[in-house]
């Protein structure tokens, strides 16, 4: 179990890529109770309506 005060992935200290094909990266930095460095995701992204709508892949070991 992940203790309460742990932050599991630091969205704030992401790093993304937006590309105009409609896919994105981002290297997310994985919290202190994590053995990993981080997090890599990559995913597509698309509009309409005035909605954004994003899936995203996250491959695991």
């Amino acid at each position: 179990m992940v203790p309460p005060d742990a932050l599991p992935l630091r969205f704030a200290d992401a790093a993304v890529t937006v590309r105009p094909d409609g896919t994105f990266t981002a290297r997310l930095a994985a919290g202190a109770h994590f053995d990993a460095d981080g997090a890599d995701l990559t995913g597509r992204w698309a509009t309409s309506g005035g909605l954004l709508a994003s899936a995203v892949v996250c491959y695991a070991g």
